[in-house]
Parts: structure tokens; C-alpha cells; sequence
């Protein structure tokens, strides 16, 4: 997988066992195994260790309950009372779902591969199918309080990217269509999800001659230099994503965005594999995932990637003043899924050659969920 010399090793337990399950594949699909590296069945026994733990143990009360609501999880501050935000004193379904995306990925490769009994397998999936209730109550029950908040329009974000990712992605593993489609598009009943992606789709992404979104955080000065932890500007350009709003240091303006078009994607090959094209899918204000990668795009072409953004060199790219100050970081890993799914899109096709250079330079080690979805 070429890991780069020096590199810090992946953090996450659910991400380094992500890892360790495609190494297996890709060895047991014909890859050649470098000299000295680890053999395919200690790969996946590794990844298979990590994801045993977390279903024999994990997210469990004293009683050995599944947690399924904020109040059963806290985190806190280093003076040790609980951290609170907007959404109460834990974000749980981002913090369970960035986790559950990998380990979702990691039983689909190792049951691909043969590396699974039948017991270890029931169990995976019994964890599996908690977890799915769990965020799907903690997501409703987030989104509730987050409704409620005078910045409402918050709730659009990379957090409830994750979350529906994460669903989706419990879903496909079962092949449980109605809780597919209660992800997508919001169900009824006890299975219902309050924001599904089609709706959360139709907020996050700005389409042409759009407006706004308007309970969001006001900035704090004119300067987007200055404005802390938002700036946003009187208009929007297409292709803008909402996650824009977070301006608390110069990685997280661009950084954020770019998560929620990652979850996005993600959330689309999940969608290709369940027979739905969201490639071609258009929101009610035209927006398309397209539309967004060009835009972030626009700044790799003329700021470059990993550069720092500033008047002088984002002036062809609409909108630009809010991200003035912020790095184009996470935009290439995007360009690199958009330019395979849209190969006619010559804006996208002329930045992947580019988009590849600067990930082979970057500290970023390979996305594992969509290794191999780039051109070559």
C-alpha cells in the first residue's frame, strides 16, 4: 500500500484494523506481498481481533446495554467536567459513526476474503445491527436539540454527513432495504430518520442562484481573517458547501467541506453497489457532487493544492472571499474519486494528474474506504 517512510502510523482503532483487512484482500486478490511484509491471514486476524473486541465489548453500559442516547456518553474537559456544545454535552453519532464507516468495511472485506466463522460473523453483525439503533437515536435525537438552536441551520454539516454514511453503510452491509431507504430517505415509524440524506443533500451543497442558508453563525468581524469561529459572505456560489461556516483556524474552513464531500461520496459508492446512481442525482437547487468538486477544484487550479488561500490567487474562483487566509487541504482526495466518476468533466480530468503529485508529497496516508477509485 506504499505507506511512506516516516509517516505517522493511523490513528483509530476501526481505521488501522480498515487498513489491515484491505492489505489481506489485496494479497489474497494477487497483489505481491513486499519482502518482509506481514502474510495476508495475520493481516486479517489482526483486523478481525479489533473488530471482536469492539463487538463483544463496546459501547455498552455497566449492565451490558447498547448506550442509545446522549445522556449515556460524556466527554470532558481537562478540568474534568463535560464538555458542552450545541448538541449537549457529546457529539455521539459523529463520534460512533466515523468509527462504524471502517468497521462496517472491515467485516464486508474479511466475510469477501473467507476470514470470518460463522460465530464471528453472528456476533459482527449483532454489533453491527445495534449500532445502527444507536445512531440512529442519538441522530435524531441530535438533530432535535439541534433544531431548536438559534443556529438551526447548523445541523447541515460533516457531522450528519458521517452519521448517514454510517447508516447507509450498516444497511448495505445487510442488505435491509427499508432501513436503506429510511437513511435516504427518511422512513416512517420507529425506523424513521429525522434528516435523511436526500434533505441534507438539498442543504449542504449551494445550487446555481442560490441563497444563503440563514440561521448560521454571524461573523465577528468584516475581516474573514479575523472572524472567529464563522465568516460568511452575503451570496453563495455553486458548488458551495455549508460546512464553510467553521472558520476557528486556517485548515478547518476548506478541511470541512471537503469531509462532508468525502461522506458524500462514500455514501454514493455505497448507493452504486445498492443499484442507485447518485452520481447523476440533482438536488432541488441543481446542486450535484460534480458541481461541488469543481468549485473546491477551482481553488487547487489556481491556489494550488495544500496553499494557503489569498486574493490574489483565488480571484477566478466565485465566492472566494470567506476562505481567504484557509488551506486547500482534503480537496485532492476528492478530486481524485471525481475525476474517475466523471470522466467527461475535463475541469476534473485536467486537475487529477496534479491532485496525485500533491497526495504523494502530503503527510496524508490512503483514504482505505476509497482506495483505488482514481483513473490509472
Amino acid at each position: 500500500m506504499h505507506g511512506k517512510p516516516g509517516l505517522a502510523p493511523p490513528h483509530g482503532a476501526a481505521i488501522v484494523a480498515a487498513r489491515a483487512a484491505l492489505y489481506a484482500a489485496l494479497i489474497k486478490a494477487g497483489a505481491a506481498q513486499p519482502r518482509g511484509a506481514p502474510l495476508a491471514t495475520d493481516a486479517a486476524a489482526f483486523a478481525k481481533r479489533i473488530l471482536l473486541a469492539w463487538a463483544d465489548h463496546g459501547f455498552r453500559d455497566e449492565k451490558g446495554a447498547f448506550r442509545r442516547t446522549e445522556e449515556s456518553y460524556c466527554d470532558l474537559n481537562p478540568d474534568g467536567k463535560p464538555h458542552v456544545t450545541q448538541f449537549g454535552t457529546f457529539n455521539g453519532a459523529l463520534t460512533h459513526s466515523r468509527g462504524v464507516i471502517y468497521s462496517v468495511h472491515v467485516q464486508d472485506l474479511l466475510q469477501s476474503i473467507g476470514e470470518l466463522s460463522r460465530d464471528e460473523q453472528e456476533r459482527l453483525d449483532a454489533f453491527h445491527r445495534n449500532m445502527f439503533e444507536t445512531i440512529r437515536s442519538i441522530h435524531n435525537q441530535e438533530y432535535d436539540i439541534n433544531m431548536k438552536w438559534k443556529y438551526s441551520d447548523e445541523v447541515y454539516n460533516n457531522q450528519f454527513v458521517g452519521h448517514l454514511t454510517a447508516l447507509l453503510s450498516i444497511a448495505r452491509l445487510f442488505d435491509d432495504q427499508q432501513d436503506f431507504e429510511a437513511a435516504l430517505n427518511g422512513g416512517d415509524g420507529a425506523r424513521a430518520i429525522r434528516l435523511p440524506w436526500i434533505e441534507l443533500f438539498d442543504h449542504v451543497i449551494c445550487g446555481e442562484n442560490d441563497t444563503p442558508l440563514l440561521n448560521i453563525t454571524p461573523n465577528t468581524s468584516v475581516d474573514p481573517l479575523k472572524s472567529h469561529p464563522a465568516y460568511s459572505t452575503s451570496i453563495v456560489a455553486a458548488g458551495e458547501i455549508n460546512d464553510r461556516y467553521r472558520h476557528s483556524n486556517p485548515a478547518q474552513t476548506i478541511g470541512y467541506p471537503m469531509g462532508s464531500l468525502q461522506g458524500l461520496y462514500m455514501a454514493s459508492e455505497l448507493m452504486k453497489i445498492a443499484g442507485l446512481n447518485a452520481y447523476a442525482y440533482r438536488g432541488a437547487h441543481g446542486q450535484s457532487l460534480k458541481m461541488a468538486t469543481r468549485y473546491y477544484g477551482c481553488f487547487a487550479k489556481y491556489a494550488g493544492f495544500a496553499k494557503v488561500i489569498t486574493a490574489e490567487n483565488s480571484g477566478k474562483c466565485p465566492d472566494a472571499q470567506q476562505y481567504y487566509g484557509t488551506v486547500v487541504n482534503g480537496v485532492g482526495e476528492n478530486v481524485l474519486i471525481g475525476a474517475y466518476r466523471f470522466p467527461d468533466d475535463d475541469e476534473l480530468i485536467a486537475l487529477d494528474a496534479p491532485a496525485k503529485a500533491a497526495f504523494v508529497k502530503s503527510a496524508f496516508s490512503l483514504e482505505p474506504i476509497l482506495f483505488g477509485k482514481w483513473r490509472d
